[in-house]
């Protein structure tokens, strides 16, 4: 499967305070707050409160006012509360409230738990200065995005063009991946009891293109907790995240040509609940591994075992889903299989534009192929994610299907007429660093 390479910080997860809804009081020039003014401390509570009772838009209200008049209190936050806020910040026709939140975030020099920089914030902050013309603010955001698959997104994009020197992008991918994985291994050092860490640091290793020892990681974890339970011994305070350990081991072993053993890994993952749920995410791995070692039937067996639910998958998961009914209609020669798959994308092309592209290529829908890059590059919100898709990475081991694939998708993204619509928009180069 082509995916992208994927954000080891948050889905997957924002110029000065002023923009905050004329709420602003800067540090220098704050005023004692008048009677009836909510402190930090209750403006947190009512943040959680409003979290706890769904209530978005009070919590986004909250944060923004938390943000105008109290940012210095931004890093005693939860990682996880500050990444669900800032997500709620969609801000109006200038997206100021969510700008102002990432500004805030930059200047107190705010990270993620890890150490690690929140490179999709230093990202968007970038490019959100760049429109006023700040070049000298957008290369200080940009000098902060350490993470390989960010900088892809820099260097892919021709509104980056400005700031970005591609002489030097290739060592300083590489020197981020190398970066991460030492960061990595001393959050591990810091966090002993924390699986999803462990998780973190192996994704880390494979984009450093360090397989064997993610390998050798991931089966050393598995067996030290696999003993434990046995004498009755919790380990990891997150044992539930084995099953994404497991997943970093297969995807380590299948990339490294070890199908068979990579299928085998996978298998005991997606026996695993997924927060208090039937497993999806690695029964859709194991679909798509089944998939591309011909085993179409089996492949189809595990997506019909998935809760289509709205609740239980996400319209991402959904078009995953399908891409497996994909492969398995082209493999069996079923034309009316396949005819419900096409159907089903092109109803939902917006829920993963950049993934049904390459989709409409295997199926051999050339036309609406070229016709959905073209809407999606000339859409800045959808953009990167389709340049990333396009670029070429390290190479890896993949199956005989998968090989014949990937030629299909080479071929269809050399044709003249697709290199030029890119090239308006943005670049094609190979990266260092595999596509995960």
């Amino acid at each position: 499967m082509r995916g992208t390479l994927c954000s080891s910080g948050v889905t997957s997860v924002l110029a000065g305070l002023v923009l905050l809804a004329c709420a602003t009081l800067s540090p220098a020039s704050a005023q004692p707050l008048q009677a009836g003014a909510l402190t930090a401390t209750q403006l947190r509570a009512q943040i959680e409160a409003a979290l706890a009772a769904g209530n978005t838009s009070g919590a986004a209200e909250s944060f923004q006012t938390l943000v105008a008049r109290f940012p210095a209190t931004l890093n005693a936050l939860p990682y996880e509360e500050v990444g669900r806020l800032v997500s709620m910040l969609r801000g109006g026709a200038q997206g100021q409230p969510r700008r102002a939140a990432l500004e805030a975030l930059f200047a107190r020099g705010w990270k993620t738990p890890y150490n690690l920089e929140p490179s999709s914030y230093w990202l968007e902050l970038t490019l959100m200065r760049l429109e006023d013309s700040d070049l000298a603010g957008a290369r200080a955001a940009a000098a902060r995005i350490t993470e390989p698959a960010q900088l892809i997104r820099l260097y892919c994009d021709r509104r980056f063009d400005a700031i970005v020197n591609r002489q030097s992008m290739k060592e300083e991918i590489r020197r981020a991946a190398k970066l991460e994985v030492t960061q990595y291994r001393e959050a591990v050092k810091r966090r002993p009891r924390s699986l999803a860490t462990v998780t973190r640091l192996l994704h880390a290793l494979q984009v450093e293109v360090d397989n064997l020892e993610a390998i050798a990681l991931a089966q050393t974890v598995d067996t030290r907790v696999s003993e434990a339970q046995k004498q009755g011994v919790k380990l990891y305070d997150d044992e539930g995240e084995l099953r994404w350990v497991l997943d970093q081991l297969a995807n380590a072993l299948w990339n490294s040509g070890a199908f068979e053993e990579g299928v085998q890994v996978m298998e005991g993952a997606r026996r695993f609940r997924e927060y208090g749920r039937p497993n999806v995410s690695q029964r859709l791995n194991l679909a798509h591994m089944y998939a591309w070692l011909g085993l179409s039937q089996k492949a189809l067996d595990e997506v019909t075992a998935i809760d289509t639910d709205p609740h239980s998958i996400s319209p991402y998961g959904m078009i995953v889903l399908q891409e497996v009914c994909l492969r398995a209609a082209l493999q069996t020669g079923d034309r009316t299989a396949l005819s419900e798959v096409l159907t089903y994308l092109r109803q939902h092309e917006a829920d993963a534009p950049a993934s049904v592209v390459g989709d409409y290529v295997e199926a051999g829908a050339t036309g609406e192929a070229d016709a959905l890059m073209r809407t999606t590059l000339a859409d800045p919100r959808q953009r990167e994610s389709l340049l990333v898709y396009l670029q070429s990475y390290a190479e890896r081991s993949r199956t005989p299907l998968e090989k014949r694939s990937h030629e299909h998708w080479q071929n269809w993204a050399n044709r003249p007429e697709v290199r030029s619509e890119i090239a308006k928009w943005g670049h094609l180069d190979t990266y260092p660093v595999p596509q995960l």
